[in-house]
């Protein structure tokens, strides 16, 4: 039966209802946000329309598309390369039966790195970015749209509710895939790049590899937001993997893993408009992230985040390469703020505590009981902790160390005796000084002489030797060593 199903879809035939798909339909009133999508009304789309191998049926992928109704339809597309079509209207499916292409992320996590397309998938060649603007319903699965170096890719222009679950591959020096508003200009809802959905998505061979820019001017309204990425697999990108420029928030990632960044790439990027004002590039979340870099000494950062609120990021081991490989920590400039990060281990999932931190003086987010948090303040220029949802306390700074040799010279009953200064820079006379001979007490020390130091003038410590008892006592000479903690 299955047999005989795919020889009518492939010979051109028209079936009703063959497949129960679908088209989105979003209520004309009220607030658009995750409840609404899922209490969305559905449609089917009944027209399906075949492509013959021998191409008798349909000379294009682009004649299939024009032989849809007004209503859109499902175009079906057996294994091969064909010129890919450049007019896509709503309601449009675009559906693989080549069964050799992978469906999900866990079919190439063995793959050390990805290549093109095999010749056994269902290729679709472009000359030139394709630009899909203000539609939605479109949708491609188990398709590979290869852009051939020519500088160019899939562009999602103010298009919402759209599905791709395939692979884009050699966009040269553009990004494979870019979801942007209308000449990046602000507008009303319809210029939103909202609920568009890639279940398994894989890039290869490009400058960048996702980028994500609204508005310039998020504040008027014109965002790329509530987007999902369930399965994504970058690999072999050179500016950048993933790019949050602008007007971009509230994105999901469940599971991403980079391979083979160049050198001076970047992993994620948030905010690359105007690094120094916040920019909407907020609230975007990642449950599951793996970067590797290729050979050699990397310029680049596994996360580069400018002026950004609210990102999370769940980061996973790196798989394999030597430690010069990748940028040890995570580049946070420009008032990046509450960024939350939680370091996880591919192999056995376990997950360590939350490290978040935040500039700019605003006020610490709530901590959470169970979990431990760290942040910077930097109107204090101090590191705080709190542990167990407890109350945020300053970890204490090492300023610097020092150390003086004792006089060895009498000192008298009731006296102090100040030794030689040191100087310790950075040292404030409101800071703490702590010290201690790093050796066996000397005979001559244990008749009650008392060792104290006290920072006495900015970038000075001095240590005093105190006798309290009634006679004379000298001590012998001592290296003393000092820290200056704040």
């Amino acid at each position: 039966m299955k047999k005989l199903l795919l020889a009518l879809i492939l010979s051109g035939t028209a079936l009703a209802q063959t497949t129960p798909n679908m088209k989105l339909y979003i209520p004309a009133q009220g607030t658009l946000n995750w409840d609404t999508l899922m209490n969305a009304e559905f449609t089917k789309l009944d027209a399906v329309i075949g492509i013959n191998v021998d191409g008798t049926a349909y000379t294009s992928i682009q004649a299939a598309i024009s032989a849809l109704p007004a209503a859109g339809g499902v175009v079906r597309i057996p294994c091969g390369t064909f010129a890919g079509p450049t007019t896509i209207p709503s309601n449009t499916h675009l559906v693989s039966v080549c069964d050799s292409v992978p469906k999900t992320f866990f079919d190439i996590l063995g793959i050390s790195s990805q290549t093109n397309a095999s010749a056994g998938g269902t290729v679709f060649t472009y000359s030139a970015a394709l630009t899909l603007t203000r539609v939605s319903n479109v949708w491609f699965t188990g398709i590979t749209l290869d852009f051939q170096g020519n500088n160019g890719g899939l562009v999602v222009n103010s298009s919402s509710f759209n599905r791709f679950e395939g692979q884009i591959q050699n966009c040269g020096t553009s990004a494979c895939l870019t979801l942007t508003t209308v000449s990046g200009a602000s507008g009303t809802g319809a210029d939103n790049v909202v609920g568009n959905e890639f279940p398994s998505l894989k890039i290869y061979n490009a400058a960048k590899g996702i980028l994500l820019n609204g508005s310039t001017n998020p504040s008027a309204g014109s965002y790329v937001t509530l987007n999902s990425f369930n399965d994504v697999y970058i690999s072999h990108t050179s500016t950048s993997a993933i790019e949050c420029a602008s007007g971009c928030d509230t994105n999901y990632f469940r599971r991403v893993w980079i391979q083979d960044l160049g050198l001076a790439g970047n992993g994620i990027v948030m905010n690359t408009t105007n690094v120094a004002i916040d920019q909407d590039a907020n609230f975007n979340r990642f449950d599951f992230l793996s970067i590797n870099f290729t050979g050699g000494v990397t310029t680049g950062y596994p996360i580069l985040l400018n002026n950004s609120i609210g990102n999370y990021f769940g980061i996973a081991q790196g798989a394999g390469g030597a430690t010069t490989n990748t940028p040890e920590g995570i580049q946070v400039l420009n008032g990046a703020q509450y960024l939350s990060m939680r370091m996880q281990s591919a192999a056995s999932r376990v997950t360590s505590d939350i490290f978040a931190t935040r500039e700019g003086g605003l006020a610490f987010a709530v901590p959470f009981a169970g979990l431990d948090a760290c942040a910077g303040d930097s109107n204090s220029h101090t590191i705080k902790c709190s542990y167990n949802g407890g109350t945020y306390a300053s970890l204490t700074q090492t300023i610097g160390t020092g150390s003086v040799t004792t006089a060895g010279t009498a000192i008298l009953t009731g006296a102090c005796q100040a030794q030689t200064n040191i100087t310790v820079t950075g040292t404030a006379v409101t800071d703490a000084v702590s010290a201690n001979i790093g050796a066996a007490l000397p005979a001559t020390w244990q008749t009650g002489i008392q060792l104290s130091a006290h920072p006495t003038a900015t970038n000075t410590v001095t240590v005093y030797l105190c006798n309290p008892t009634a006679g004379s006592v000298t001590p012998a000479a001592t290296a003393v060593n000092v820290r200056v903690t704040r």
